[in-house]
């Protein structure tokens, strides 16, 4: 039988480096290049930020089963001091957001951040809703 470690390896610094210059860089080329440009970046972080956010959420949500996870703030157990995929998730909101803006010339479409973070709110709810279930005394 295999058992997880207690504590995970954080991520090297130069990789949390490179996760923060190159999401700024792609909002830089979306905001000053073509309107294209701002659109296939924005669609594609659009498709690709929810799936990462899903994927942050259920690691975090595993490592915390039978416990419910604060809205804010940091969950009772996390295993690790930095997680690219979720920051990798909130790089893809703002992508998204900025290539859209740039691309249809309407802010409205600032509100697609909201769409990449949408998933992970409603898999958290329905954690805290099923552990919450769990412990109720019959």
């Amino acid at each position: 039988m295999s058992v997880a470690p207690e504590e995970w390896p954080s991520t090297p610094a130069w990789k949390s480096a490179l996760s923060a210059v190159v999401p700024v860089a792609i909002v830089g080329l979306a905001w000053l290049g073509p309107p294209v440009v701002g659109l296939v970046l924005g669609v594609g972080a659009l498709v690709v930020g929810p799936v990462l956010s899903i994927v942050g959420a259920r690691r975090v949500l595993r490592e915390n089963a039978g416990r419910r996870v604060p809205w804010w703030g940091e969950p009772p157990i996390r295993r690790r001091d930095r997680d690219l995929v979720q920051s990798a998730a909130g790089s893809c909101a703002a992508v998204a957001a900025v290539g859209l803006v740039r691309a249809t010339g309407s802010w409205w479409f600032l509100l697609a951040a909201v769409a990449v973070f949408v998933p992970d709110v409603v898999l958290h709810a329905r954690h805290n809703r099923a552990v919450r279930r769990e412990n109720r005394v019959q």
